[in-house]
């Protein structure tokens, strides 16, 4: 990918973090997630991490997980 152009690729992968709730000791488990995620889609590399071979070097990105409970506490 050149600089400039975009990326478009329609697979979706959802991952479990295997939480119920989610504090600071689940960093370990969101960082485990996100590589099953990366190798799922064929998007890691393993020099630059689990989305490392669709985003380009010394871009900002964001990754907004989905924190939704599935009972009312």
């Amino acid at each position: 990918m050149t600089e400039g152009q975009q990326q478009f690729d329609p697979r979706v992968a959802v991952v479990d973090a295997g939480a119920k709730h989610y504090d600071e000791s689940s960093v370990h488990r969101v960082t485990e997630a996100l590589a099953r995620m990366g190798e799922m889609l064929g998007w890691a590399a393993t020099e630059r991490g689990p989305l490392g071979s669709v985003i380009e070097r010394g871009a900002k990105v964001v990754i907004k997980p989905n924190f939704v409970m599935h009972e009312n506490s």
